[in-house]
C-alpha cells in the first residue's frame, strides 16, 4: 500500500488503534511502518505527539521491559538448576560404579582366586551401588520440584501480563514483548511459561499488581 497516498487514512486512526497497529508493527519488524503510524500520529499545539497515544506507548515499553526482566530471571534460575541436575547425576552414577568396584576389589581381595562371575550376581552387585543410587534420585527429585516451582512462578506473572496487555491494548503478552525487546523474545522461553501449571491466586494476586503499575505508569 503506497503510504503517502493513504496518508489522510493514517491521520485518521484513533489513538489506542493506533497504539495498537504501532506495537503490531513494531513486533513483526516492520519499522518503516511503525515510523510512519508516528509520525502521522496528530500533534498538539505544541508540536508533540498526542498524550493519548505516547503515554500508553511508553507505559508498554515499561511493562515490557519488566516481564522481559523477570521471565529472563526465571529462564537463568532454570539454566542454573538444569546445571546443577547435570553434576548431580553425573557425580553420583560414577559413586555408585566406584561403590561397586570398591566392594567388587573387597570380594577378590578376601579371596583372590573365587570366581567372580558366580559369586557376584547383578543382584549384589545393584545392592552394592543402591544407597548412592537412591540418594541419586532423592536429590534429582528435590532439583525437579525446584524447577517446577520457578516455571509455575513465571507462568502466573506471565498469565497476568497476557490479560493486562489484552484488557488494556488489545494485544497479545507476546506481540508486545517483541515489539519492545525484539529478538531477546526468543530467549526468554515463552511457550514453556505459556504452558506451565497456573496457580490461580498466584496470578490473581500478579494481575492487581501490574494493574496497579500499569495505572500508575499513565497517572
Amino acid at each position: 500500500m503506497n503510504r503517502r497516498s493513504h496518508s489522510h487514512l493514517y491521520e485518521r486512526f484513533e489513538p489506542m488503534e493506533r497504539l495498537r497497529l504501532a506495537i503490531e508493527a513494531r513486533a513483526r519488524g516492520d519499522e518503516r511502518e511503525y515510523e510512519y503510524l508516528r509520525s502521522t500520529c496528530p500533534t498538539e499545539h505544541f508540536q508533540a505527539e498526542v498524550g493519548a497515544f505516547v503515554e500508553p506507548w511508553r507505559a508498554s515499553a515499561d511493562l515490557a521491559g519488566f516481564m522481559a526482566s523477570m521471565l529472563n530471571a526465571a529462564v537463568c534460575r532454570l539454566e542454573e538448576l538444569e546445571r546443577l541436575e547435570q553434576v548431580v547425576s553425573d557425580l553420583l552414577l560414577h559413586l555408585s560404579d566406584e561403590a561397586v568396584t570398591q566392594f567388587v576389589e573387597g570380594v577378590r581381595h578376601g579371596d583372590p582366586l573365587c570366581d567372580l562371575q558366580e559369586r557376584l550376581s547383578d543382584q549384589v552387585l545393584d545392592k552394592a551401588g543402591a544407597r548412592t543410587l537412591a540418594l541419586r534420585r532423592k536429590l534429582l527429585e528435590a532439583v525437579s520440584d525446584r524447577k517446577e516451582h520457578v516455571v509455575a512462578e513465571a507462568a502466573a506473572i506471565y498469565e497476568a501480563f497476557c490479560r493486562i496487555t489484552g484488557e488494556q491494548l488489545g494485544l497479545e503478552g507476546e506481540t508486545l514483548l517483541r515489539a519492545h525487546v525484539g529478538e531477546e523474545v526468543d530467549r526468554l522461553q515463552v511457550p514453556r511459561f505459556e504452558s506451565g501449571r497456573l496457580d490461580g491466586a498466584a496470578v490473581d494476586r500478579w494481575e492487581a499488581e501490574l494493574r496497579a503499575l500499569w495505572d500508575k505508569m499513565l497517572a
